[in-house]
């Protein structure tokens, strides 16, 4: 039997989601899914055979000998600032000068 790590899931599995032969409880922030690929009545399918534990933000795994490795970033996926409505993103300019950030505007 081969398995292989085929999704990624960066929130709570779908409800159509098969069952899982194995899993690690609840994953309500993603996880890694592994699905073996088989036919029946002549028509390929995905079975559904393991989870991995609940993760945040998942990178894609990686197989080496066997062995799938995972990590997960944590990243934080919302990049917008939220903002009142007609309000403008500020920009380094906006910074005071004396600010301890890494980027400089002055040269």
């Amino acid at each position: 039997m081969t398995c292989l790590p085929l999704s990624l899931t960066l929130g709570p599995p779908s409800k159509y989601t098969p069952s899982f032969r194995c899993n690690a409880g609840p994953i309500p922030h993603g996880s890694i899914m592994a699905f073996e690929l088989t036919v029946a009545g002549g028509k390929p399918q995905l079975v559904g055979q393991w989870t991995s534990p609940d993760m945040m933000v998942t990178d894609s795994p990686t197989v080496a000998n066997g062995m799938v490795f995972a990590t997960q970033t944590g990243e934080q996926t919302l990049q917008a600032q939220r903002l009142p409505p007609g309000s403008q993103r500020p920009t380094m300019a906006d910074q005071p000068s004396n600010t301890d950030s890494p980027i400089s505007t002055h040269h």
